[in-house]
């Protein structure tokens, strides 16, 4: 995001243009001036700008706030296992002894079912984490249009 917008709002020096003999239908010489192609910057060099221009520890600016956002499949995966335990271990009881209950599994639709369960609740408890990093950054954005 940072790197776009940087990428975005950059002003480059103007390039000067280039002069290419041309041959009209009267066989006559002409110069035409083209402006080269701009080549955007890669990813190395977008990193080698920003700790240049703002220092290294921009490099990982926003750090925290993404860890965080991490939690958001660990807390979908621990749920949904949760689940398929508890589902399984009811199936099991209702099954009886007789047979070998480590063998059973989750139907498609039960499977489908209980992970959408689980990545509603993982969304629903981590929404204040990816609306304060939205936050964060549009004041940050208002900022910097200020100081402009």
């Amino acid at each position: 995001w940072n790197g776009t917008r940087r990428i975005m709002e950059s002003d480059p020096q103007p390039s000067k243009p280039i002069s290419l003999p041309c041959i009209n239908d009267e066989k006559k010489q002409a110069n035409i001036s083209v402006l080269p192609l701009k080549s955007e910057p890669n990813l190395w060099e977008m990193m080698y700008q920003i700790a240049n221009d703002e220092g290294i520890l921009q490099l990982w600016h926003g750090t925290v706030s993404s860890l965080l956002l991490v939690s958001n499949p660990a807390i979908q995966y621990f749920l949904y296992e949760q689940i398929r335990v508890w589902i399984l271990g009811i199936k099991s009881r209702h099954r009886g002894s007789g047979g070998d209950g480590g063998s059973m599994q989750l139907t498609a639709m039960e499977a489908f079912v209980f992970g959408a369960l689980s990545k509603t609740v993982a969304t629903v408890i981590t929404y204040p984490l990816q609306l304060g990093q939205v936050l964060i950054r549009l004041r940050k954005n208002e900022v910097k249009d200020l100081e402009q």
